[in-house]
């Protein structure tokens, strides 16, 4: 593998993207709060927290080096899929509102089970034919 697609990931690397994250998660759940009244998402941030900790206990103090999401083979489609079933999953979401009138927080109906199912299994489908077609590179550039 060419040294170009490696990087070195550092215990404060861990702190610039956990930051950022947990701030994030922050405003979002002080949003859904401020909108909804749900004092539970106020949460939001402690998993993410907890994360922190345990990748910055469990990283050197010296970092070590990592493949880029270039220098993997067939990470970026699986990127760019997982991306796309995102998308797909976001708009049926937001098609189940505007025609059914199915609100984010309102308990799942019965039709809703082909559609999980359907984004689920196509999910599925489509990491195991990346997999099919870039595994067998990756495990020899390990």
């Amino acid at each position: 593998m060419d040294s170009d697609l490696k990087v070195v990931i550092t215990r404060s690397t861990w702190g610039r993207y956990f930051f950022r994250f947990t701030v994030i998660l922050v405003v979002a759940g002080v949003a859904i709060y401020y909108f909804n009244g749900e004092t539970r998402q106020l949460g939001m941030p402690i998993p993410a927290i907890l994360m922190w900790i345990m990748m910055r206990h469990r990283t050197p103090r010296d970092g070590f080096r990592s493949p880029t999401l270039f220098g993997t083979p067939g990470m970026v489609p699986l990127v760019i899929w997982l991306s796309t079933i995102l998308l797909i999953a976001g708009l049926l979401m937001y098609a189940d509102f505007v025609v059914m009138g199915q609100r984010f927080s309102d308990p799942l109906q019965l039709y809703h089970v082909p559609f999980v199912v359907g984004v689920f299994v196509t999910l599925l489908v489509g990491v195991a034919v990346i997999e099919r077609k870039w595994g067998r590179s990756r495990k020899q550039v390990r």
